[in-house]
C-alpha cells in the first residue's frame, strides 16, 4: 500500500513533531499509521470542495462501478495536482495537534 511516509523527510518531520524519533520502528509505524488515517479522513472532507460537479459525478460513478479505493485516489490525484502536498500538510497538522496534548481526533469530531 502506498503511504505518504515514503518521503523520508515527511516521516522524519512527523516523528520529530510527535517526539518519537527514538522510539522503536514498530511504535513509529503505529503512530504514523494513525496520523495518516486521520489525515486521509480529513482529506476526504476537503476533496469534494476541490472538484467540479462533473468530476464529483465521475468519481461517484467509479465508486458505483466497483472501482477500488486506490483507483479512485489515483484518479483524484490526477485531477487535484496538489493532492499529495495537501495530504502531507494535513498529516503535519494532525501531528502538531497530538504533540500539543490534543488527542487524535477523528474526522467526524
Amino acid at each position: 500500500m502506498k503511504t505518504i511516509y515514503s518521503h523520508q523527510n515527511l516521516r522524519s518531520q512527523v516523528l520529530a513533531t510527535l517526539g518519537m524519533s527514538n522510539e522503536s520502528p514498530e511504535e513509529q509505524d503505529n503512530f504514523l499509521y494513525q496520523v495518516e488515517s486521520i489525515a486521509q479522513q480529513r482529506m476526504a472532507r476537503v476533496v469534494p470542495e476541490l472538484l467540479t460537479r462533473t468530476q464529483l459525478s465521475q468519481a461517484g460513478a467509479m465508486k458505483e462501478n466497483g472501482a477500488s479505493d486506490e483507483a479512485i485516489i489515483a484518479w483524484v490525484e490526477r485531477h487535484i495536482p496538489a493532492y499529495n502536498e495537501l495530504l502531507q500538510a494535513l498529516s503535519l497538522d494532525v501531528a502538531e495537534e497530538a504533540a500539543h496534548g490534543g488527542a487524535f481526533q477523528r474526522a467526524e469530531d
